[in-house]
């Protein structure tokens, strides 16, 4: 039997494999090269955009200017002398009013304006305020207290030896009870009279023992600079809710402020109301198709419950203070846009009544909002531009931040191909490096090879062996 004879490679063409075999791995290794950066630059600009993206949310909101320090008027030792001489703790002592102490705290109110009561802690002169200063009256003497009201009665009196008259009436207060005051400002130039419904701010001065329609009665003095318009506190009522918005009309260039305004109030009041019986789960949530409708019929959707989903706040106006019916410290407006609506209204006009320092930051943790409303009417505005544009009015029961949840498997996905492209690189780095080793081997073998052919060569040809 005879066996084939394998064919042996030459010198030459084992050298050509073995470059052969290190280009490719040089080839697979610098691609593996590029492919682990790109994984890592990859992956460090994510972490750099997740970082800064971070910082921007934890960002705090720019500290506004220091406001200039307020000016709070001193009370003499003399006159707080006064003070002491005041004598309420029976029937009898609540008849006489005493007169000097009234005209010292009358004078030093004049001083006094809403922001300094704001400062010296004025609080409500309702059942509970009225316990605390019956329990104690010399205590609270000279505290501040704030009520609400109709006047039901109202006088001019000229003291004498005083360099200013001073206006007296009864206030029958919204929280219950009557209040007596006395005020240095006379309610005829804000065009208040009896049957006005007002707000007071005044300093406690003593327990007054009035006659009235319905007998004596006993009640607190109040001595303050002026009377503030105020507007009678609105409750919700569902029937008159519903006859306010049959009058509302659309396409008007009203403000912010001014929307609408009793059916405003009527909605908000609505939304604060816990009784109201809105079902939030099945309300509609606004979107292309409901925008679109209310476009095309806003009196079916008049008053009507819309849920606002995720969304982007579009900033805020100017916050809105003073009296309003529902004893807001404050009115929010804003606006609101959303990428999904593709239509007439890329945007909408929210009002709440609620203080919204808290979605200022509309580029930070602000920057999405949630919340849930009532349709109320379109408004007609002009954009930045003076283009004419319509946009929905909502009167909202909440307005939240809405928070992204972040998701951690693509940064975990991105770590384990990270490191299976490390092991890959060392794997192939390796495999390279032996490669090398292998190279060099046959290259000394082929050498020796070579050596010992040319040695056996001159051995064959040297005519002396």
């Amino acid at each position: 039997m005879k066996h084939s004879a394998t064919k042996r490679m030459t010198i030459a063409q084992l050298e050509n494999l073995a470059q052969r075999d290190r280009r490719r791995m040089i080839v697979m290794g610098v691609g593996v090269l590029i492919l682990g950066g790109a994984v890592i630059g990859a992956s460090v600009l994510q972490n750099n955009y997740e970082n800064q993206k971070q910082t921007q949310l934890t960002e705090p909101l720019p500290t506004p200017p220091p406001q200039s320090q307020l000016y709070l008027p001193p009370f003499q030792d003399e006159d707080r002398a006064v003070l002491l001489e005041i004598r309420d703790e029976t029937q009898e002592e609540r008849l006489q009013i005493h007169e000097a102490a009234k005209r010292t705290l009358l004078t030093y109110a004049l001083f006094l304006t809403p922001r300094h009561f704001d400062v010296l802690g004025v609080r409500l002169l309702d059942a509970e305020g009225q316990d605390q200063i019956e329990v104690d009256p010399a205590g609270n003497r000279m505290k501040p207290f704030t009520t609400r009201g109709r006047v039901t009665s109202l006088g001019t009196f000229q003291p004498p030896q005083a360099s200013f008259p001073e206006y007296r009436g009864l206030i029958d207060s919204e929280y219950g009870g009557s209040v007596r005051f006395v005020v240095a400002k006379d309610p005829a130039e804000d065009n208040l009279a009896k049957g006005s419904y007002v707000r007071i701010d005044g300093l406690f001065l003593q327990w007054a023992r009035i006659e009235t329609e319905e007998g004596w009665q006993d009640m607190p003095l109040l001595c303050g600079r002026e009377l503030t318009p105020s507007i009678e506190v609105m409750v919700h009522d569902e029937k008159r809710l519903n006859q306010l918005l049959a009058n509302v009309e659309d396409d008007t260039f009203d403000s912010g402020a001014e929307i609408a305004d009793e059916a405003k109030w009527a909605l908000l009041a609505k939304g604060l109301d816990e009784n109201s019986g809105v079902n939030w789960e099945e309300a509609l949530e606004l979107d292309s198709d409901t925008l679109t409708s209310l476009f095309k019929d806003p009196k079916m959707y008049r008053g009507r419950a819309f849920r606002l989903p995720i969304s982007v706040n579009m900033g805020l106006d100017d916050p809105v203070h003073g009296e309003n019916p529902l004893r807001a410290d404050v009115l929010s407006t804003g606006w609101v846009g959303n990428q999904t609506w593709i239509g007439p209204a890329p945007v909408i006009k929210w009002i709440a009544a609620m203080d919204g320092t808290h979605l200022m930051d509309r580029k930070g943790v602000a920057h999405y909002l949630i919340g849930r409303g009532f349709f109320l009417k379109n408004l007609d505005y002009e954009n930045a531009d003076g283009r004419p544009l319509r946009a929905p009015v909502f009167a909202m029961q909440s307005m939240k931040i809405f928070t992204p949840v972040v998701d951690g498997r693509p940064e975990k996905i991105m770590y384990v191909v990270t490191g299976t492209t490390g092991l890959m690189i060392l794997l192939f780095f390796g495999l390279l490096m032996r490669d090398k080793r292998d190279s060099r081997r046959l290259q000394e073998e082929m050498v020796r090879r070579r050596r010992a052919r040319r040695n056996r060569t001159q051995a064959t040809t040297d005519p002396t062996t």
